[in-house]
């Protein structure tokens, strides 16, 4: 029997989810859907009122999507009814540390700027979003609660969960066809898939910037290699 409440679409940075927001607003009502994308749904100190105002709404929401972990589920009260679209770790990276350098306003584009490499920006663990993030995130573990930790458990704790409460598991690898199977999975009819918050692909990295790319995310790798063996 098909889970009750809405898909809950867990956008990890520079995975094609801006394009996705777009395709689900082309698709859906404004009450069928909500975007996350202030920490409204922390997995500690989430916004009380937009919990509130989103578990009266829970009958009639088909999607919520957004930058969130798993775990929201339990502070919705909701079915866990996730997915996600994954991405090379080293390609989503540097992705990240473009889209800052060309975004005044954005965290670290002073500093990248100024000059801060992007082996400099990885190894000096600026963020968390540079240290097995897609791991951390589908693990459901609080940036705050061991913020930097490459533990295997996280790594087994993120496969688990994806294959228990994950209805769609996508990749960058195959995007068009994934989304046209997420749109099976929201009852949408496949359309366009909008280009949207796309740069410059720019010079690749140096042997010395992948390096320490794959160190900091060696956990997302094996992640992302378990995940694109599942699709063959």
């Amino acid at each position: 029997m098909k889970r009750e409440g809405p898909l809950l679409f867990v956008h990890l940075p520079k995975t094609g989810g801006t394009s996705l927001g777009a395709l689900f607003e082309a698709g859906m009502a404004q009450d069928e859907r909500v975007a996350v994308y202030g920490g409204e749904l922390r997995l500690t100190g989430p916004d009380k009122d937009f919990v509130r105002r989103t578990k009266g709404s829970l009958d009639q929401l088909r999607l919520i999507y957004g930058h969130f972990s798993f775990g929201v589920h339990e502070i919705l009260s909701t079915a866990p009814r996730y997915a996600t679209i994954l991405r090379d770790p080293v390609a989503r990276v540097v992705s990240l540390y473009r889209h800052l350098a060309r975004e005044p306003g954005l965290p670290f584009h002073r500093r990248i700027a100024a000059g801060m490499g992007l082996e400099e920006w990885v190894a000096g663990g600026e963020t968390e979003m540079t240290n097995n993030h897609a791991c951390r995130v589908l693990s459901g573990t609080p940036p705050e609660s061991r913020k930097f930790e490459d533990s295997p458990a996280m790594l087994n704790l993120a496969k688990r969960n994806v294959e228990r409460y994950f209805e769609f598991l996508g990749t960058m690898a195959r995007f068009e066809d994934d989304v046209e199977n997420l749109c099976r999975t929201l009852g949408l009819n496949p359309m366009p898939i909008p280009q949207l918050n796309t740069g410059p692909a720019g010079d690749g990295p140096t042997a010395g910037e992948v390096e320490v790319l794959r160190r900091r995310n060696a956990l997302d790798i094996e992640l992302w290699e378990w995940a694109r063996s599942s699709e063959s």
